[in-house]
């Protein structure tokens, strides 16, 4: 039983490597920006209740623009870009409800 358990042990060491560890989309560029939001505005005025989100697509931001949601404490944004798809014209997702959907 001793020699089962060292051997797993092991094996999980071995399989735990940071050095190859790749946290990248294949699908999505890494793009940067920084987008301030005027909540006084009225575009942004659903973002003042909680469960609900906007879509901003303001030149650079993201690759196909972001959705920014009201978690109820605090904001959170996603790109509108599907991740599972190759950027093309349908990977633009969707608001449907508080979900973001993929058309392709």
């Amino acid at each position: 039983m001793k020699k089962y358990l060292l051997f797993v042990f092991v094996l999980l060491l071995m399989g735990c490597d940071k050095e190859n560890f790749s946290n990248n989309n294949p699908y999505l560029p890494n793009y940067s920006f920084a987008y301030n939001i005027n909540m006084n505005l009225p575009q942004y005025s659903n973002l003042q209740f909680p469960s609900n989100a906007v879509y901003i697509n303001a030149g650079n931001t993201g690759v196909r623009g972001v959705f920014v949601f009201n978690t109820g404490s605090g904001y959170v944004a996603f790109d509108a870009a599907c991740p599972n798809q190759a950027l093309s014209s349908c990977s633009t997702m969707t608001l449907n409800g508080i979900n973001v959907v993929c058309p392709c």
